[in-house]
């Protein structure tokens, strides 16, 4: 009689409702929740839903899902076109991988230039994997002209916001 409860581990079911259905932000929700219980078919269903909706945090978890390819096939091209989407409405996250799919011509061809700019882009939201990105493009001129001053600022900027590489780079510098 004394014994203490035992938790059951109980999944945490969302029905949808037709009003949400109709939400974009409650789609990707959906999805999310989905994907936690590794009902993939399903996440994909309803990220797609809210992506075809506009929303930019559900296009940038689809490009998640097909530039890893740990839960779907890999699919560089699906995901540049996700990322991008996202990107375009300033989401900062896919931005840079935006960036880094110009950068290393993964799913569209390879342009330095375009890099540059979503880095930059996403940079300028205080985004520390973007802020160290310019710097090494800034310090290896790759894209940009070298400028090893900008190169410093950028990596600064990251260090400052506590992101280790950055903080290595500084020391390098």
């Amino acid at each position: 009689d004394n014994e203490p409860a035992k938790c059951i581990p109980v999944k945490t079911a969302i029905i949808p409702t037709e009003q949400d259905l109709s939400n974009p932000r409650m789609l990707c929700v959906l999805g999310r929740q989905h994907a936690l219980d590794q009902d993939i078919d399903k996440a994909i269903h309803y990220y797609t839903l809210a992506a075809d909706k506009g929303y930019a945090e559900a296009q940038y978890q689809l490009g998640v899902c097909y530039g890893e390819g740990k839960v779907v096939s890999q699919d560089d091209k699906l995901a540049f076109k996700y990322y991008k989407l996202a990107a375009d409405q300033d989401h900062a996250e896919a931005q840079c991988k935006t960036g880094n799919m110009y950068y290393n011509g993964h799913g569209v061809p390879k342009d330095d230039m375009l890099a540059f700019k979503y880095y930059q882009r996403a940079a300028d939201q205080r985004h520390v994997k973007a802020q160290h990105f310019m710097g090494c493009m800034y310090y290896s001129g790759f894209g940009i002209s070298k400028d090893y001053t900008k190169a410093f600022n950028c990596f600064k900027l990251a260090a400052d916001q506590g992101y280790a590489e950055a903080q290595y780079e500084l020391y390098c510098v």
